[in-house]
């Protein structure tokens, strides 16, 4: 199926002629279509292979035209998850996609020899594509938050969803193994839960509350195993800052920045995390003021928290 006969074509962020896009683009956009068929399996897997058939030879010391396909690649698809009116069966494709990728580019290293003429070897998929170029165009959707300080001027119903978006996009990611954007998700929850929100505007306050429910809802496994991999004996906390896919539970950054109502450790623990818990019951009751989506998706992300407590506990 061609893009613009696809259920893409119509997104906010892809809704343009087609002369706004190059040949290179409308090619990846075809593929990223094909992947949208009612044939889940057989789309994405053919999805999948498109985009690696129409990608430049990748040459080690001549890398540059494949590394620009894959940075267009990752551009168009997270524009495409983060547009306002994007579905959560079209995130769910566009993961399914990038994982069936990974099988096929699977294999594909760069070796290079280092100053001390050891051979470093890099898994394109592993450590440069994912960790970096699909990373970076993650974290710029999250500096486009249209509820921080600098940037409320900016906030309306579009960029309130984009923001939304984006970070369960992300969250998706990090529950299928593919990212980790620890930073940027610990931001949020403290954003959205461990902040007093009565001096902002009714609209950003529930913003920030969905962005956050939306990280409890889609990776609550990976928030719980981390929180009780922290060992607050340890003084001060160590980290190692090594994750990839497959990889389980790797330990968040220390000292992350707190919210005034939270007093506990500074960093993803069993106590923020029952903190978190605490206050989603809070602002699902009647009696915290906010409507029925809000409150809804507070109820939600707690009923979640509580799923992954109980699946843990079997383990």
């Amino acid at each position: 199926m061609a893009f613009y006969d696809s259920c893409l074509a119509g997104l906010e962020l892809m809704n343009k002629p087609s002369e706004a896009f190059s040949e290179e683009q409308i090619n990846i956009l075809n593929a990223l279509a094909r992947g949208m068929q009612p044939d889940e399996f057989a789309a994405v897997a053919d999805a999948a292979q498109l985009l690696d058939s129409l990608c430049p030879p990748w040459e080690p010391d001549r890398g540059e035209k494949s590394r620009n396909y894959w940075w267009e690649v990752f551009r168009l698809l997270v524009a495409i998850a983060k547009s306002s009116d994007v579905l959560a069966w079209i995130q769910e494709r566009l993961i399914a996609i990038i994982l069936e990728l990974r099988k096929i580019q699977g294999d594909k290293e760069l070796v290079y020899a280092s100053e001390t003429g050891h051979e470093i070897r890099v898994h394109i998929w592993k450590d440069v594509l994912l960790r970096e170029d699909l990373a970076e165009h993650i974290r710029l959707g999250f500096y486009a938050d249209p509820t921080s300080e600098n940037r409320l001027s900016a906030f309306n119903a579009s960029s309130a969803q984009r923001y939304q978006n984006i970070s369960w996009f992300a969250a998706r990611l990090q529950a299928a193994g593919i990212l980790l954007i620890d930073e940027e998700c610990v931001f949020a929850l403290k954003n959205g839960l461990e902040t007093d929100l009565s001096t902002l505007d009714a609209t950003v306050a529930e913003c920030r509350i969905l962005v956050a429910c939306g990280w409890l809802v889609n990776c609550p496994k990976e928030l719980l195993g981390w929180s009780r991999a922290y060992d607050v004996s340890e003084q001060p906390p160590k980290y190692e800052p090594q994750w990839g896919p497959g990889d389980e539970y790797p330990r968040l950054v220390p000292n992350s920045e707190v919210g005034p109502l939270y007093s506990g450790p500074p960093t993803l623990c069993p106590e923020r995390w029952a903190f978190w818990l605490a206050r989603l019951d809070e602002i699902a009751s009647e009696e915290s003021g906010f409507g029925n989506p809000v409150r809804y998706a507070a109820f939600e992300a707690a009923k979640a928290m509580r799923a992954a407590e109980e699946e843990a506990g079997k383990e």
